[in-house]
């Protein structure tokens, strides 16, 4: 956002002087030639990136994806003023309009694309965060990590709730050295019964448990400070939750080996009791927000419209201003609020289809993971309702503010454009 943020200055600088120019017909030459060329390369971004799986550098082609977005709105910025001249008499414009008119539409042109480009990208990298979210815990249990004070604050604000507490020693590996190693839960029974939903589940201490329901083992290796310690037997059970993959270790299983497990966290079973907002919010005021954690599942941020707010006042502003030069500050007709909405949809249907183009075309190595180890990449719905909001909302907008601003701006004499459409 921040390189085409940057080259929405020097559009407007283009457009203004191209306006006042007389090579209009060669910088429209130029002009669609960049178009062009940003427009080739943006398909080849989302070519290079449309592959699942490990990528090469998705943020650099990102960025470069962005820039060529950037340069292709530059590129639109002469066909502005050849717009407007185009759409003088239809809209009722008079014959030489001020520079800062078509500045004006380019800054709202530039700005909505930003705004539908932020958006676009904001729903395929929230996407692709849900499908990659892991869960910390099961579903509803509260964890808290292990400070000074920790087992008081929770019998404090939880009294008579069960707490399972969660060891750990640092540096053990447990599975295979190249694998991907499951997550290791180390305490006792209850929190093997907390893993499996199940209190009364057969425990022995000198045994592995893999708590999964996607593989099967009947040993494992545990490791310790790089070097193999010990093969223990396994058994497989089925989690409390589909889809978890976690190893418990009995702790004495390990200090037998040798090892000090250390209390890392202490947990709430759901199954005993499921916090509310109202009691993590206790503890998070006694403990901090890092200590404390209730498994809610993935939480999706807030608006989407958040992305897009700044770029769309930003076009709202351009549109007023290009509207402001032609309507004037006269008494208040419907000739001026036609005019602010045509200026503002011309601005606003080319940046919205530019900034489509850049969003969908970016959206590809913006949603890329460079892990070793990726997950596919999830499928995401275009916020097409919020675009056309945006797109059809914005010149609304500006046609009824610059009637209300007509109307409540006092003025000596109406403008010579209000009073040419009143002739027309």
């Amino acid at each position: 956002m921040l390189i085409m943020a940057t080259l929405l200055a020097g559009a407007v600088a283009l457009v203004a002087v191209v306006a006042r120019g007389p090579h209009l017909r060669d910088h429209l030459v130029l002009g669609g030639f960049l178009v062009a060329f940003c427009a080739g390369a943006l398909a080849f971004v989302a070519w290079s990136m449309r592959e699942d799986g490990h990528a090469e550098a998705p943020m650099v082609v990102s960025l470069v994806g962005l820039a060529a977005g950037g340069l292709l709105l530059l590129g639109l910025g002469p066909f502005v003023p050849w717009a407007l001249g185009r759409s003088a008499r239809p809209l009722r414009l008079p014959d030489r309009l001020p520079g800062g008119v078509a500045a004006g539409v380019a800054v709202a042109l530039t700005a909505t694309a930003v705004a539908v480009t932020a958006l676009i990208l904001d729903s395929a990298r929230e996407s692709q965060q849900r499908a990659a979210y892991r869960p910390e815990a099961r579903p509803g249990a509260l964890v808290v990590q292990v400070t000074a004070g920790a087992d008081a604050v929770l019998r404090r604000e939880l009294p008579g709730v069960p707490v399972v507490r969660d060891h750990d020693v640092p540096g053990l590996r447990v599975g295979e050295p190249d694998s991907e190693l499951p997550r290791s839960y180390i305490g006792d029974r209850a929190l093997l019964g907390y893993l499996t939903g199940d209190p009364a589940i057969p425990y022995d201490e000198s045994a592995a448990v893999l708590v999964t329901d996607a593989a099967t083992a009947a040993t494992v290796e545990i490791r310790y400070g790089g070097a193999a310690v010990r093969t223990v037997p396994a058994t497989t059970v089925r989690p409390a939750h589909p889809g978890m993959y976690e190893i418990f270790i009995p702790a004495k299983l390990l200090r037998d080996l040798g090892l000090r497990p250390e209390p890392e966290a202490l947990v709430v079973d759901p199954s005993a009791h499921r916090v509310t907002a109202a009691e993590q919010e206790r503890l998070v005021r006694a403990l901090g927000p890092g200590a404390v954690h209730v498994e809610r599942g993935y939480q999706e941020r807030g608006s989407r419209w958040a992305v897009a707010e700044a770029p769309a006042l930003v076009a709202l502003a351009g549109a007023l201003a290009a509207a402001a030069l032609t309507a004037g500050t006269g008494r208040p007709r419907p000739a001026s609020a036609g005019r602010a909405g045509a200026l503002a949809a011309l601005a606003t249907v080319a940046g919205g289809a530019a900034g489509c183009v850049i969003g969908l075309a970016v959206a590809w190595p913006w949603t890329a993971s460079n892990s070793w180890d990726p997950l596919p990449r999830a499928p995401f719905d275009t916020p097409w309702a919020l675009i056309a909001a945006l797109v059809a909302g914005l010149p609304v907008l500006t046609a009824t503010l610059t009637v209300t601003l007509t109307a409540l701006l006092p003025s000596a004499r109406r403008a010579p454009a209000d009073d040419a459409g009143a002739r027309l």
